[in-house]
């Protein structure tokens, strides 16, 4: 028969044990989404820190596809980024954020096509882009000006397309710290969560 300290030792053990279980899943699934599981992943983090230098940063993300039916000044759709768009914005952007297999690097932006996506691409670029499944999708990071456009919220994620209509290579996913706050640890278990599910339901539909 356990007395009241061996109760308050055990209550406390078993919490401590199940706190660990939790960071380790958690830990494993943002493993399983940044790694070439057949799941879409991570290709670029967009830290909206400060929105006057917005960082796009590539990941070493691998593609979801192979995909050559595209050059440079189609360039990606990042699909949904915006909750308020910077209407009308088109702008030439430095940095060298580039298709890693093969293409010219991204020097504008602009979000005419559709209002709450953002497509990166190359002016005048006609070098093919080519993305290769399970190769590493992007190089290079780049800083745009976007103080008048509303974000997603960060922990957010969304598509990355090539141009505007063709296939999904990743995800983006935004990252930082807006109005001193850090986001609640459960919107990244979630998203944790999140992709362990697409992992499972693209394993099923494989199989």
């Amino acid at each position: 028969m356990m007395g009241p300290n061996d109760q308050t030792r055990f209550t406390t053990e078993s919490f401590t044990m199940n706190r660990s279980r939790v960071s380790f899943l958690a830990t494993l699934a943002i493993f399983v989404c940044t790694s070439s599981y057949g799941a879409l992943v991570t290709l670029i983090n967009v830290d909206i820190t400060t929105p006057t230098a917005v960082v796009f940063t590539s990941t070493t993300g691998v593609s979801d596809v192979t995909d050559t039916s595209s050059v440079s000044v189609d360039g990606v759709t990042l699909e949904a980024l915006f909750s308020t768009p910077p209407a009308g914005h088109v702008a030439t952007m430095g940095g060298d954020l580039a298709p890693f297999a093969g293409g010219d690097t991204y020097d504008r932006e602009t979000n005419l096509s559709t209002a709450a996506n953002l497509n990166l691409y190359t002016n005048l670029g006609g070098t093919t882009q080519t993305f290769t499944f399970g190769i590493r999708a992007f190089t290079g990071s780049t800083t745009i000006n976007l103080s008048t456009a509303t974000f997603q919220a960060i922990g957010d994620s969304g598509n990355i397309r090539v141009g505007d209509t063709g296939a999904v290579l990743g995800i983006w996913f935004i990252t930082g710290v807006v109005g001193g706050s850090v986001p609640e640890p459960s919107t990244f278990a979630m998203f944790a969560l999140g992709c362990v599910g697409i992992v499972v339901a693209r394993r099923r539909r494989v199989r």
